[in-house]
């Protein structure tokens, strides 16, 4: 059930020396032929079926037909309050840091944050009421109260860990609080002026190449190509 971003965002973040707007796209062959060889194996739905039957992984894991899944912590509130809607079942489940294509590295993962930002027109009263709201947002005391109702925070420690893992449906195990709280992150989308029309590009490429119309080579060089004819490398 792989989107775009769980394979070619572990890429980026995992190979060292990728750059995404470098026009070489070699370091995502090894992620591709692993999936590839997944859907050959049965260990995981291939790309056509999740797009005709419209999958959604929140359905198949909280119903249990997923055993394992690569998901934002993000995901964790969700799947909270759907056990306690009786929207997913009730059962033992945990979290684990990501495959590293490495031995030895990491963990190292990915993600994009969400971002908040004050009107640049606002001035006296306003101004300082949005400065004090995004100042409360990143502190310790915002963190926490995110945290109790399942939400990951962008400030993190032990207190904001420990009341997550307080919360109804939540694992205990280390392994757990390892993934959550002690891994790399790296950035899903770098900050570039072209990486709109890049990401839409190796968009297509990853449906040609979980589709079967182009072999990964095939695919990725034609993507290479597209990215210096449009202009769009450093």
């Amino acid at each position: 059930m792989a989107t775009n971003a769980i394979v070619q965002s572990f890429a980026l973040a995992q190979t060292e020396g990728a750059d995404l707007a470098s026009g070489d796209l070699s370091y995502l062959a090894p992620y591709y032929e692993r999936l590839l060889a997944m859907q050959d194996a049965g260990s995981t739905e291939t790309f056509s079926t999740v797009d005709s039957q419209s999958l959604s992984y929140q359905a198949q894991f909280g119903t249990q037909k997923a055993a394992m899944m690569p998901m934002g912590t993000w995901y964790i509130g969700t799947l909270l309050a759907q056990r306690e809607s009786g929207d997913a079942d009730e059962f033992e489940w945990g979290m684990a840091p990501a495959p590293q294509q490495t031995t030895g590295a990491g963990p190292i993962t990915f993600g994009d944050p969400t971002t908040l930002a004050i009107n640049a027109e606002l001035s006296g009263e306003k101004l300082e009421v949005a400065q004090s709201f995004l100042d409360y947002i990143v502190s310790e005391d915002c963190s926490k109260a995110l945290a109790g109702i399942g939400i990951t925070p962008s400030y993190f420690s032990d207190e904001v860990v420990d009341t997550i893992f307080s919360l109804d449906g939540m694992p205990d195990d280390e392994l757990s609080r390892t993934a959550f709280a002690d891994t790399e992150v790296e950035a899903e989308n770098p900050i570039g002026e072209f990486t709109n029309d890049i990401v839409t590009i190796l968009e297509d490429t990853h449906s040609e190449i979980l589709t079967g119309s182009s072999p990964v080579d095939e695919a990725l060089t034609k993507a290479e190509e597209q990215l210096e004819n449009e202009g769009l490398t450093a």
